[in-house]
């Protein structure tokens, strides 16, 4: 009897190996169709916590994006190693607003040079020539985030924004939040992050956490008048000396 019940716990165990196994590999051989999808050109992980509390599924993650010519970077507050050979650690900009600004991402997105995929068809249907090379577009960035303020950064500037944690305020400023990651965790993996994807089907647009359209360089709500033109911004009354200086520059000789 125990015999007996020692085969069935390894045959158990032999049976969820062999069903994760065979779910990784039907994932990474599926047929991407690249004419209706849109590649990830990059890949931002914000924050010490989101590379050293997932350093195994971000290696993983990196090395998919490599095979797909996709680049990645690190961007950290301070200077620090990586604990992945294949992924630069970076200081944040300087000179930059601090989170949940997204100017730091910008500037980061900004000093990437890539060469977009192009459009083509079989027998010589829709062919393009090779597009010439540009920075990352913000909708086909990804920012991986364990800290809120980095993840309402990601999404004010138009970009896609995996949470990382436990943090129950995470959920409103992403568009899907994990635990953590892992190797050898299928539902993450690079084909997941396309366009439309596993957890999005449009390109974003940048916005605030409550959803309203704001500027993607700043992070501040644009407001509409409307008939739908945005309303500029408030400028200030002059001064009494700026009065006296325009009066007398209009002053007839």
């Amino acid at each position: 009897m125990m015999i007996a019940s020692k085969f069935i716990r390894f045959y158990c165990v032999l049976l969820v190996l062999w069903s994760s196994w065979s779910l990784r590999i039907m994932r990474r051989n599926q047929i991407t169709m690249l004419r209706n999808q849109d590649r990830p050109e990059l890949l931002l992980f914000v924050g010490k916590s989101s590379v050293l509390d997932n350093t195994a599924g971000v290696k993983r993650l990196v090395g998919e994006a490599n095979d797909a010519s996709t680049p990645c970077v690190w961007l950290t507050r301070e200077e620090i190693s990586s604990p992945i050979s294949n992924l630069k650690a970076t200081a944040w900009p300087k000179k930059t607003q601090p989170l949940p600004s997204p100017a730091g991402l910008q500037i980061i997105r900004d000093s990437f040079q890539i060469e977009p995929d192009g459009f083509g068809g079989s027998s010589g249907f829709g062919r393009q020539l090779p597009l010439p090379s540009r920075p990352p577009l913000p909708q086909r960035c990804v920012v991986f985030a364990a800290e809120f303020d980095a993840c309402v950064a990601g999404r004010a500037a138009g970009m896609r924004v995996v949470g990382l944690g436990d943090d129950s305020l995470l959920g409103s400023a992403s568009d899907v939040v994990f635990y953590d990651l892992d190797d050898d965790d299928w539902w993450c993996t690079f084909d997941d992050l396309y366009t439309p994807g596993s957890y999005w089907v449009n390109p974003p647009v940048p916005r605030t956490v409550d959803g309203y359209h704001c500027d993607p360089y700043t992070g501040e709500r644009i407001q509409y008048t409307s008939d739908g033109s945005a309303l500029e911004a408030a400028v200030a009354p002059l001064s009494n000396e700026e009065v006296a200086i325009l009066n007398d520059l209009t002053a007839p000789p």
